[in-house]
């Protein structure tokens, strides 16, 4: 009987590799790290740490925020700009390319309306609409429980918006931008809503529109929280000079730095206010709607009066050019 061949040993590179073995991330410590941005949106230590465990644990979520804490630290130059940082900007729209459909999901419950930005890795600005069906107390918590969301734009009704306005990380938010109109009250039902918020405690720049009224504006000379606004947008506020007046006099218009009137004639009673404001550094009005009064405002504000020109409602939510962002980005 023939013996039987001995079968040839494979050699190194006939072998199958092993396969790396990344474990995942532990649930606790991953949400202490999270917590740690939350807590501090400043903090790009914080998000380091983070970003260092989730690539440590193969999720390139890390790699991402990584490159955009480094891209912010640069400036945020373009690469045209900066070259030194075009690779960082190859890397950030390969991770984005590949993964941001991923990382926004959740987002998409709010609505077809709604619009985001990320940065330094999270999403910081978030517009929403209040009216679209997904756009749920419970949805926006569910986000500002995973984002640090510092920068709001919002629209709707009184009854939702106090709801939204009230939800668990609401207290982050540092922009607020609230807008709406109806014929029955106008704007005001805008002021009632964010004045009764008692969470609105690190707003610092408040936009509302439009046509606000008497009740609106009165509605914010005694709100619950606001304490920490110093830049105040009124676009249309269409209110008396009276109750402005008890406004400039509150501790709101007391502590003010930036007054934005626009769309709104200045008249010489609201400038008898207005430059009687202690703290105020910067005015900004429309114009066309201050010429009578021009040369008491630039006597008081010299360069600091800033005339706002702009075509249709954008600065109304997205501010003023040289003194507030602007507009908001496409869906990113």
């Amino acid at each position: 009987m023939a013996a039987r061949a001995k079968p040839k040993s494979k050699s190194k590179s006939q072998r199958p590799k092993a396969v790396s073995q990344i474990a995942p991330p532990d649930p606790v410590e991953a949400h202490r790290l999270l917590q740690a941005v939350l807590d501090d949106p400043d903090d790009d230590e914080a998000r380091r740490g983070y970003a260092g465990y989730l690539t440590g644990h193969g999720d390139p979520r890390g790699e991402m925020i990584a490159v955009q804490c480094e891209l912010a630290k640069r400036g945020g130059l373009t690469a045209q700009d900066d070259p030194d940082s075009a690779d960082l900007w190859d890397k950030f729209r390969e991770l984005h390319s590949a993964h941001a459909a991923k990382w926004t999901k959740p987002l998409r419950v709010l609505g077809k309306e709604t619009k985001w930005e990320l940065q330094r890795g999270f999403v910081g600005r978030l517009l929403i609409d209040s009216a679209d069906a997904g756009c749920t107390p419970d949805a926006l918590t569910e986000i500002f429980a995973s984002e640090p969301v510092v920068e709001l734009t919002l629209g709707g009704s009184e009854t939702q918006l106090r709801k939204l306005l009230d939800v668990p990380g609401i207290e982050r938010i540092r922009r607020l931008a609230v807008h709406d109109w109806s014929p029955a009250d106008g704007g005001s039902h805008v002021c009632t809503a964010v004045a009764a918020s008692e969470e609105l405690t690190g707003v610092i720049e408040l936009r509302l529109g439009v046509k606000l009224g008497d009740a609106g504006i009165r509605a914010l000379v005694t709100p619950r929280a606001l304490q920490a606004v110093t830049h105040l947008a009124l676009c249309a506020p269409d209110c008396s000079a009276n109750v402005f007046g008890e406004l400039a006099r509150s501790p709101l218009g007391q502590r003010l730095e930036i007054l934005e009137w626009t769309r709104e004639d200045v008249t010489p009673q609201i400038v008898e206010l207005v430059v009687a404001l202690p703290a105020l550094r910067t005015f900004v009005v429309s114009a066309g709607y201050f010429d009578a009064m021009q040369n008491v405002l630039v006597q008081r504000f010299g360069d600091r009066l800033v005339i706002e020109d702009e075509a249709g409602n954008d600065h109304v939510t997205g501010g003023v050019t040289g003194v507030s962002l602007r507009t908001w980005p496409k869906r990113s």
